[in-house]
């Protein structure tokens, strides 16, 4: 019998603040749908979907689903952490090389 590859997804709201900037906004809805679509090409099983509406950048922004789930990694509950481009996930160095 195969074993389960359990993977975790972690959306954050995208914002763009410039009119210049060449990313386009991102909602939770479009990332958690990139991330379905990446797990299915991969052979993966969601686990959890994990939301934060808050700044990933601000050091004393409040992202309760952040902390579950790098509590989920650090506790094995699941091994993968899936983000739709890294500054969903951070953009403070210190947070990303900690982690």
């Amino acid at each position: 019998m195969a074993v389960k590859r359990l993977i975790d997804l972690y959306l954050r709201k995208s914002k763009n603040l410039r009119e210049d900037d060449h990313r386009r906004e991102q909602s939770t809805d479009t990332q958690e749908a990139s991330g379905r679509r990446w797990v299915d090409r991969n052979g993966y099983t969601v686990r959890h979907v994990w939301v934060d509406l808050a700044s990933g950048y601000k050091a004393d922004a409040e992202r309760p689903d952040f902390d579950k789930a790098l509590a989920a990694l650090r506790s094995r509950e699941t091994s993968v952490l899936w983000c739709y481009m890294v500054d969903r996930f951070s953009r403070r160095v210190p947070v990303l090389s900690s982690t």
